[in-house]
């Protein structure tokens, strides 16, 4: 696998051309392959929801096993866009949508996200471009990307067995120069990823600034970890959930503020 040692302004191998051991070179998949049906060039990526660990996923995502955030590789710029070319073959009858995300950080606090889902199938390669929404003027020092397919309506968030995407010219695109963040409520993010097998990330935006608190509770409403709490400044922040210690079991996390209390769930896996 390819490591990324120096920041660069582009995604390590956004093409799929170039693949070591079964995994494309600069990523990590589940249930992912090489596959000869390009955009361009000889190669994509392709993935297939299937059974892996008790759990059926299918994902790609950036990685750079010499971080300490692994799915976050080096990078330096501040490009506009998220861009890439896919196909979505989502089963009959499932509710499945293929979720592409982008986040920057900057010393470990993130400062840009991009988000685009779809339901629609495609059977050709098809442009998806994700506008990147800037919190801060800073520029980051890492990013990371991910593909997914997931079904809201089913338990995990999992897709439907068989579904499957192919993917290929991922890159960043354009440049963007102020912050865009306008953060007017209160959310929670789904954790990544969905289901945890060791560790996963949480964002969240306050609207105001003031107390704040980010804890995992399990079945039986016993908090397990509390991943942020005390005063904190308006905007996105992304705290960091270590699952390596609980067992195998569904569990919720709660962000909790003077105004509101949003709950979602997220599935440890072993």
């Amino acid at each position: 696998m390819l490591l990324a040692h120096a920041a660069s302004a582009q995604l390590p191998n956004g093409g799929f051309e170039n693949w070591t051991n079964g995994q494309p070179a600069g990523w990590s998949g589940t249930n992912t392959q090489q596959t000869s049906d390009a955009h361009s060039g000889s190669s994509a990526v392709m993935g297939q929801v299937g059974l892996i660990l008790s759990v059926y996923a299918a994902d790609i995502t950036t990685s750079d096993p010499s971080s300490t955030n692994t799915w976050f590789v080096p990078y330096s710029g501040r490009p506009g866009s998220f861009t890439g070319f896919y196909q979505f073959a989502p089963m009959a009858g499932s509710n499945d949508s293929l979720l592409f995300v982008a986040m920057f950080s900057k010393l470990n606090r993130l400062i840009g996200v991009a988000t685009y889902v779809t339901t629609q199938s495609a059977s050709s390669y098809t442009l998806f471009t994700a506008p990147i929404r800037w919190i801060t003027g800073d520029t980051p020092d890492s990013a990371m990307c991910n593909v997914t397919i997931l079904n809201a309506s089913a338990s995990g968030g999992l897709g439907t067995t068989g579904s499957t995407f192919k993917l290929d010219d991922v890159s960043f695109s354009g440049t963007s120069d102020v912050a865009t963040s306008d953060v007017r409520s209160v959310s929670l993010s789904e954790s990544f990823p969905n289901p945890v097998l060791s560790g996963s990330k949480i964002t969240y935006s306050l609207a105001t600034d003031g107390p704040a608190t980010l804890a995992v509770f399990d079945v039986t409403g016993r908090q397990v970890s509390v991943l942020a709490s005390g005063y904190q400044t308006a905007g996105t922040h992304m705290a960091v959930f270590d699952a390596s210690a609980l067992p195998a079991g569904v569990y919720c996390y709660r962000l909790a503020t003077p105004s509101q209390t949003i709950s979602k769930t997220l599935q440890v896996v072993r």
